[in-house]
């Protein structure tokens, strides 16, 4: 009789939810022999995953217009049923029918917690697609299923591996195309489709790193081959003061970022992206030196030497703090990041730039890696910054945004990068929130060639479900307005459905009024958004102060409402940075 309980719920609740998926996919990773200890850990984690659904249940019900409530119980109480019979056969002795079985529970309990958590407006849904999933695209037909997979998921920024290793994936008059894309143009299509779904394409561009020892065998060139612009520039490459190309423990071949023809050369090679090719942005990658230490450092030639002589005075041969030597090469790389914003901005004003990074310290990076984003940041030369965080600890995360969020000061928009390969699917949903927590708004996955069936249907029907969502800095006073428009119906909807009689009209009409005067003034100015920065965060404050005890108990409905008007204060910050760079 049990078995066929069993057997009766496995069935019927795997075929009749919308993300089979998942049921499909816990049930196929069940172990084959299962441990006391681990049972008992995946049913510890099961009630956490069940007892957080509850409270965001909880949270949301009377602020949330389409949600099905009863459904989402229905799925919590059906996942107490499956781990009483789980816990059954654990009493027997089945540890792999009892973990079979508490899959499913498990599976149940994920989709209501995905489906229950909201889906932001205002968005930026980035996307590394790496060259490996590029080269597998044969045809423009198999480039149009590829967009359609992303589109599905939700992503509104694609950005494409354009230039790899010092390959372009299109027919280039400045460099060699990448043997695996001849004959194709993978770009045009990939812009095509990109821009049939309303999606945005830039074209990610590795910058000084313009060979891989790993990238040649993908391609059947000898480990030591460079690269085609260094076999065809060999007195551009980067080397250590023993003439090494690679540094220990590294694979790539470096341009000498110090040499004008180095950034000539490449600039070359993006301006010809940016005239030939509709990209919406440049997304700058290997925008540094190669990792250094204290015992290996590169960059000695002749002429570096007399460079850094004539700007400091010292002579670098008889330094012994470097100090000044890292500052001076960061330097260079802070020359070229400027060139590429000026320059592909004449071309392109519209044009986005953002550039993938390191979140170490500014002295770590400047000693390593001479990499000065800051300083990128605070001269507006790049709009976006992708670090690349790739935690697997949510809480390393959360540090890492406290301190890019105090280091960019609201000045540009961060999209941190999130590596899902080996991210389980509630950490996923943990990183995004997180992110979201920190007043951000947006994340970029790396890459398409990790993103799995599963974790592309939980991205679609949790936080990517609205398909609609703004890019933000597209027009940031119709993002601040949709914003402030959520933020309005959720304190109407929690005061429409609440058994709390509380009067939110105060909080509500506040929000109205900065939506007038957002809408109502003549040509931004410094002053008029530092006036509404001032009125966001008197409301944020507003908010986390006038609603009532038991309102102010509930975190997760708090912090939902406080968020909205931190990504407005975000966004503000931007806005304003924009209009004091463009006045000097």
């Amino acid at each position: 009789m049990k078995k066929l309980l069993i057997l009766t719920l496995l069935t019927t609740y795997s075929l009749s939810t919308p993300c089979m998926i998942l049921a499909q996919d816990y049930q196929g990773r069940a172990k084959e022999m299962v441990s006391p200890v681990e049972y008992k850990e995946d049913l510890r984690k099961l009630k956490i995953l069940r007892k957080k659904t509850e409270n965001l249940l909880k949270s949301l019900s009377d602020i949330e217009d389409d949600f099905d409530y009863a459904q989402s119980q229905e799925e919590l109480y059906m996942s107490h049923i499956l781990e009483s019979i789980s816990l059954s056969y654990f009493n027997d002795g089945n540890y792999t029918k009892a973990n079979k079985i508490l899959n499913q529970a498990r599976s149940n309990v994920l989709e209501t917690y995905i489906k229950t958590k909201p889906s932001s407006m205002v968005e930026a849904r980035t996307l590394w697609l790496d060259r490996g999933t590029i080269v597998n695209i044969k045809t423009k037909e198999q480039m149009s299923e590829l967009f359609s997979k992303i589109a599905d998921i939700g992503i509104n920024i694609v950005y494409l591996e354009t230039v790899n290793a010092g390959f372009s994936i299109y027919p280039s008059k400045i460099t060699e195309q990448n043997p695996l894309t001849k004959h194709k143009d993978p770009l045009k299509w990939a812009i095509d489709e990109a821009h049939k779904r309303n999606i945005q394409l830039h074209a990610w561009v590795w910058a000084f790193a313009v060979g891989n020892t790993r990238h040649n065998k993908i391609i059947c060139m000898p480990e030591d081959y460079k690269g085609p612009l260094l076999t065809r520039y060999p007195y551009l490459a980067l080397k250590d003061y023993k003439g090494r190309l690679i540094e220990k423990k590294q694979h790539e071949f470096w341009l000498d970022p110090a040499n004008p023809m180095s950034q000539k050369l490449l600039l070359s090679l993006f301006k010809e992206i940016v005239k030939n090719y509709d990209v919406d942005g440049i997304q700058l990658d290997y925008i540094r030196y190669p990792f250094q230490s204290h015992k290996s450092t590169v960059g000695y030639t002749i002429e570096n030497v007399k460079k850094f002589k004539l700007y400091t005075g010292k002579n670098l041969l008889k330094l012994k703090d470097k100090t000044i030597w890292h500052e001076w090469k960061a330097q260079q790389v802070s020359n070229f990041v400027r060139k590429v914003s000026q320059q592909l901005r004449a071309l392109k004003p519209k044009m986005k730039i953002s550039a993938a990074v390191f979140v170490n310290s500014r002295e770590h990076r400047i000693k390593t890696i001479q990499q000065d984003w800051q300083k990128w940041v605070d001269n507006g030369w790049i709009d976006i910054l992708n670090p690349m965080i790739y935690s697997y600890d949510t809480n390393k995360l959360i540090k890492d945004l406290e301190y890019l969020n105090k280091a960019v000061s609201g000045k540009v928009l961060i999209y941190p990068g999130i590596a899902v390969k080996n991210l389980n699917d509630e950490d996923i949903l943990d990183q995004i929130d997180a992110i979201k927590d920190m007043g951000l708004m947006g994340s970029t996955l790396f890459a398409m060639a990790h993103l799995t069936p599963q974790k592309s249907k939980i991205l679609s029907i949790g936080p990517y479900k609205n398909r609609n969502a703004l890019i933000p800095n597209d027009n940031i006073n119709s993002s601040i307005n949709l914003i402030l428009k959520e933020y309005i119906q959720k304190l109407t909807n929690l005061k429409k459905n609440s058994k709390y009689t509380f009067n939110v009209n105060r909080l509500i009409n506040y929000a109205k009024f900065i939506k007038y005067y957002l809408n109502n003034t003549n040509k931004p100015s410094v002053s008029k958004v530092d006036y509404c920065i001032t009125l966001i965060r008197r409301l944020e404050l507003l908010t986390s102060s006038h609603l009532p005890l038991e309102i102010k108990s509930d975190n997760i409905l708090v912090d939902l409402l406080c968020n909205y008007l931190k990504q407005a204060n975000l966004l503000l910050l931007y806005e304003k940075h924009k209009l004091n760079v463009n006045r000097k």
